[in-house]
């Protein structure tokens, strides 16, 4: 489940879960280890084998700060995936200002995943064009290239991101050939009392191939906190161009979380994209309950439908738990 967006914003800048456990701590210095273990049971009336167990994308990481000067500190962070293989998510170092924000580089996520919109489930909704392109989920998701921009206020919070398009040259032949997404990323929100907004763009350039792609995305989120309660709607507009041919794709979002009891919160969501393609439309929805026992857990239950122009309707259910340190 995400965030709300402006608590989401301002704990990104943190180093680590408030469960992280202090390896060093000192007047000038952090070093704080942390993680999170998620494991679920799924089933789906579209699979024939049965019900299976997923680890999804537990993860645990060592972040460090270090006191360069007063207001200004050396930053880094690295990540890897605890789900059978231990490969790496994120490795990246950096310097951050209280003043002027953080800047880091290396390995790291896309902001539109940081930032995320309006979609509050853990299991079955959809960021795949509904909240930005297709290629942010596929295997070039991590961007290894990364300069990252970070700039988070009382008022509002503005991040940019560049990935440089890495290239490799063959030996025999001379050949310069793309091996990595060019991308460029700018976000920025504000809050108006409890109506908490942002808006931004993503544009990606895919040469590694032998075509070139170009991917653009732009998307506006509204999130309204009424009492404990949070109402949010995204739009997305997307853009798929592939030498003279296009795509564009409009998509909707709309969601909600609701605590009906002291630690329990019902959530859900609907989402419907107007693809240019024929036969792509798709509706998709999803609604769960979360029972948040501790800050270092919770567990969930959630059921999601699917639906695709031209296809049978899938529905989904998943019983999962998270674990925080």
């Amino acid at each position: 489940m995400k965030k709300t967006l402006l608590a989401m914003v301002v704990a990104a800048t943190a180093a680590g879960s408030v469960n992280a456990a202090e390896l060093l701590k000192t007047d000038a210095a952090s070093v704080d280890f942390y993680g999170q273990l998620r494991e679920a049971i799924y089933a789906s009336d579209n699979d024939d084998t049965g019900p299976s167990v997923d680890n999804g994308s537990s993860r645990a990481g060592i972040s460090a700060s270090y006191e360069i000067s007063e207001g200004l500190d050396l930053v880094g962070k690295v990540e890897f995936y605890v789900r059978g293989d231990m490969s790496t998510r994120k490795h990246y170092i950096g310097v951050s200002s209280d003043t002027y924000g953080s800047v880091v580089f290396g390995k790291n996520s896309p902001l539109a995943d940081d930032i995320y919109g309006a979609e509050y489930s853990y299991e079955f909704g959809s960021a795949d064009k509904f909240l930005y392109n297709t290629a942010l989920n596929n295997d070039t998701f991590w961007q290894e290239n990364m300069i990252k921009y970070e700039l988070v206020k009382d008022a509002y919070w503005v991040k940019a991101s560049y990935n440089l398009p890495e290239k490799s040259k063959d030996k025999e032949t001379g050949v310069v050939s793309q091996t990595a997404y060019e991308m460029y990323e700018l976000f920025a929100g504000t809050s108006f009392g409890d109506l908490s907004v942002h808006t931004g763009g993503i544009i990606m350039n895919d040469s590694t191939g032998t075509s070139s792609t170009k991917y653009t995305t732009y998307e506006f989120t509204a999130e309204y906190a009424l009492g404990d309660s949070t109402l949010g709607a995204t739009y997305a507009y997307n853009k798929e161009e592939e030498g003279s041919a296009d795509t564009d794709s409009n998509a909707f979002n709309l969601g909600a979380m609701v605590p009906v009891a002291d630690k329990t919160t019902v959530y859900g969501g609907v989402q419907f994209l107007d693809e240019e393609a024929d036969n792509s439309d798709q509706t998709k929805g999803y609604a769960g309950v979360e029972y948040k026992f501790a800050s270092w857990g919770r567990t969930y239950v959630e059921y999601g439908y699917s639906k695709k122009d031209g296809s049978d309707a899938e529905n989904n259910m998943a019983i999962g738990a998270r674990v925080y340190w």
